[in-house]
């Protein structure tokens, strides 16, 4: 479990249609590339802690976010990778 200040990768999706992908997502970039902290609320929220103020917290963090949409027109999850500026403490 990372915590919000030594995650590199913040993973965002929707749970309703994004939840399933972006889970495989993280199993494979965790698989293939050990050394990239990973951040997804369902592996790295503290319980008893304020859900919105750790999902700032690692967004203040991170160097890149994952976000996964659905692909309206292919009717499935894809992902887009972002750069964020600022970040990493």
């Amino acid at each position: 479990m990372s915590t919000p200040r030594d995650a590199r990768v913040f993973i965002s999706y929707a749970r309703i249609d994004g939840a399933d992908f972006a889970a495989r997502l993280r199993q494979r970039l965790q698989s293939e590339h050990p050394e990239i902290t990973l951040w997804q609320d369902v592996i790295s929220e503290r319980a008893g802690r304020d859900w919105w103020l750790q999902i700032t917290e690692a967004l203040d963090h991170v160097e890149t976010m994952v976000l996964v949409l659905r692909d309206e027109k292919r009717e499935e999850p894809v992902a887009i990778i972002a750069a964020l500026q600022g970040a990493g403490g």
